[in-house]
């Protein structure tokens, strides 16, 4: 396998996940040649202490749609979770799996008790313990990708939150936002899900979308690092698209108002799923391309952030503003 040039002042990367969201973050990164020395799919993990080949990388997942397991190693697989090495980056891109949250969670936890840091896509270790991470390992952990373009956002302000927000208002889903305004615009729920397939907002497996999962996850990360609370996902309820009237969707666009997936958290450990009417000047009116997450504060004011990490390539270029905030 041909090494990759690369400047050997940077950080060695490991990149945990080849989806579509890794591959678009190796796309970027080829560009600024980084080391990246470890690629780990479902099946394999490559391995090359003086840097890999990402162009070769990336014609084995997106042109050849092969694992890496179909190549030879250069070096011995290792396993992540008996980590030896410090000061590299792992960048977490692999699909939330909430089930699995407490094993990804001490996977990220070993890594930075090693001395490394760790860029999170991945949503999964931060819905077990964000509020750990993030206390125990200050200036270690990156969250931008995760929520959407806004974590390094609500990391800057941790302190100020913790000690005066109230309440948290939460637009995170795209998908859901693109099916609402579809659904304004006359089409069925099932036409707007096939639009919404074909401009590329909806996952392979869109089920955690529809369900509201995706956003209750969302929801309950900035609730448990701003307020503490261990919230049991199963427990709270969730509003499905599927229940909410098409017409009710309608008649709040003709009155001059909006509908949105809104998650809501309070100070006193509530946390509610549902689709809301949103008036069209509130910051959460938001487009499919963009999500915006709105933390209520004891003195009258707010903290607003809106960001536009969508989609495979939005959520790779959060990523990068996280790797370019530890190598600047």
């Amino acid at each position: 396998m041909v090494l990759s040039i690369f400047s050997t002042h940077l950080k060695p990367i490991h990149l945990l996940g080849a989806g579509k969201v890794g591959c678009a973050f190796l796309s970027i990164l080829n560009q600024k040649k980084y080391k990246v020395i470890s690629v780990t799919d479902s099946k394999q993990t490559l391995y090359n202490i003086c840097g890999l080949n990402i162009n070769e990388i990336l014609k084995i997942k997106e042109i050849d749609k092969a694992p890496l397991s179909n190549y030879k190693l250069i070096n011995d697989i290792y396993e992540l979770n008996s980590v030896k090495n410090s000061n590299e980056i792992y960048i977490d891109t692999t699909s939330t799996s909430i089930q699995n949250s407490e094993i990804s969670f001490n996977r990220s936890q070993n890594i930075l008790k090693n001395g490394n840091f760790i860029l999170l896509a991945a949503k999964d270790s931060l819905f077990y313990g964000i509020d750990q991470l993030l206390t125990e390992y200050p200036g270690k952990i990156g969250i931008n990708a995760a929520l959407a373009g806004t974590g390094k956002n609500l990391i800057q302000n941790l302190d100020t939150l913790r000690n005066e927000c109230f309440a948290i208002s939460v637009v995170g889903n795209a998908t859901t936002t693109s099916l609402i305004e579809d659904i304004e615009n006359g089409y069925t729920l099932e036409e707007g899900i096939q639009r919404a397939r074909a401009n590329g907002f909806l996952e392979s497996d869109p089920t955690f979308d529809l369900d509201g999962t995706d956003a209750l996850t969302k929801i309950s990360i900035v609730g448990k690092a701003v307020f503490g609370y261990k919230y049991q996902i199963e427990k709270i309820n969730r509003q499905h698209i599927n229940t909410i009237d098409p017409e009710l969707i309608r008649y709040r666009k003709q009155k001059g108002k909006t509908t949105r997936l809104l998650g809501k958290a309070n100070i006193d450990g509530t946390l509610k799923v549902s689709y809301d009417e949103v008036d069209l000047k509130s910051p959460l009116c938001t487009t499919p391309y963009s999500v915006t997450y709105q933390y209520h504060l004891k003195n009258n004011s707010e903290l607003i952030f809106k960001g536009d990490g969508i989609g495979p390539k939005g959520t790779a270029q959060a990523i990068m503003e996280d790797l370019n905030a530890l190598t600047l």
